[in-house]
């Protein structure tokens, strides 16, 4: 048990930098209107590296909370979703099981 506190202890201790960088300002009053990340706000070419990687965020105010919202998509995330014409060519080319 003791072990296992003192691995605990070092692998927090020892990354710092990560738990830092990751870590977002609470979406609220106050900071409707941000991005995250926070060099955007200050620097036009950060904003848009940000927004060509998908990892620009706005703050803003949803229908009963504050919330961070991504403003872009990247298109791998985007899922195919299948039209009626698609599921019509799918039922003519499979057949049934008897």
């Amino acid at each position: 048990m003791i072990l296992l506190k003192f691995f605990l202890i070092a692998l927090i201790l020892g990354q710092p930098e990560v738990a830092v960088e990751r870590r977002k300002p609470v979406c609220n009053a106050a900071t409707v209107g941000d991005f995250w990340p926070s060099e955007a706000n200050r620097d036009r070419i950060a904003l848009a590296r940000f927004a060509r990687t998908g990892e620009l965020e706005l703050c803003g105010h949803g229908i009963w909370r504050y919330h961070w919202m991504h403003l872009t998509v990247q298109i791998h995330r985007l899922a195919k979703k299948p039209s009626a014409q698609d599921a019509a060519e799918v039922d003519k080319t499979t057949p049934f099981p008897q």
